[in-house]
């Protein structure tokens, strides 16, 4: 397994996994949540999706309902 990261990942923060249909806990993304905005993002075999989660961390993406993170990165093919 890859795993990467950017900003900050701490399991005090609320977190939303996305797993690629099959491929759960093989190939998804971890997002971490403060105040309903992401601050952090833990890639699993996503390596080509580091740059998307970098300025979803940058921008502290505004998240209103969790499952919104559902559609953040496609996890298959390119974004």
């Amino acid at each position: 397994l890859k795993w990467e990261g950017v900003g900050i990942l701490d399991s005090r923060y609320d977190t939303v996994s996305v797993w690629e249909q099959g491929q759960e806990f093989q190939k998804g993304i971890v997002y971490y949540l403060e105040d309903k905005a992401v601050v952090g993002v833990l890639t699993v075999n996503l390596p080509d999706k580091m740059d998307y989660a970098k300025k979803l961390v940058q921008y502290a993406l505004p998240i209103d309902d969790p499952k919104e993170c559902l559609n953040l990165i496609y996890l298959g093919g390119q974004n």
